[in-house]
């Protein structure tokens, strides 16, 4: 069984899932769309709500406007790139950096809260998509079209994450267009992420 240290160095890395997310959802709220939509964005998942997941998850005192959010998010890759716990043991086994290791993140956040999936959701504009996919994970982590289509080869045969069933994509290839595929974390990584049982990667 997972002992307390586990969960509290997991916590701590996810405060940087948080503030991306946050930058994700302000991104999403000023888009034409969502202004003429208000409140039915998402459905019944309204502001608020993500607002105070936000807050609730990373216990973290982000800015209330968008000046410094660039600075925060620049300040949480010490989150990620914390040493020891079990998020480097991963990392320097398989050689993974530092947006390896914030595609990991977001994958097992929805595992560790159903916030998570709430808000992956409310980025969806999907009630029934609250998971996260190919393209939202490229949304939440780069502003810049040209940056998420170089992100998305991370999640490509061949890349460290796929290669070593770390992540896990669904529908399986060829069966959906690329960025519409779900992304999660593999079994036996959550098993041994959360649990502590030894696995053979």
């Amino acid at each position: 069984m997972a002992d307390d240290s586990i969960f509290n160095d997991l916590a701590r890395r996810l405060r940087r899932t948080d503030i991306l997310l946050l930058r994700a959802v302000r991104r999403q709220r000023a888009r034409p769309a969502m202004r003429a939509k208000g409140q039915f964005w998402g459905s019944v998942i309204t502001d608020d709500e993500v607002d105070s997941l936000l807050r609730a998850h990373g216990e973290i005192d982000y800015p209330i406007g968008a000046d410094g959010l660039d600075d925060a998010i620049a300040a949480s890759s010490a989150y990620r790139d914390a040493p020891g716990g079990r998020l480097e043991q991963l990392r320097n086994a398989f050689g993974l950096d530092g947006d390896d290791m914030d595609l990991l993140l977001l994958s097992i956040a929805p595992e560790i809260s159903a916030g998570y999936g709430k808000i992956f959701a409310y980025l969806n504009d999907n009630l029934n998509q609250a998971y996260l996919t190919v393209d939202l994970a490229t949304r939440v982590l780069r502003q810049e079209r040209r940056q998420r289509l170089v992100l998305q080869s991370r999640l490509l045969p061949g890349s460290p994450l796929i290669r070593n069933r770390l992540l896990l994509l669904n529908p399986p290839d060829g069966m959906d267009t690329h960025t519409s595929r779900r992304v999660h974390p593999a079994p036996k990584l959550l098993q041994w992420m959360l649990k502590g049982t030894a696995v053979s990667f």
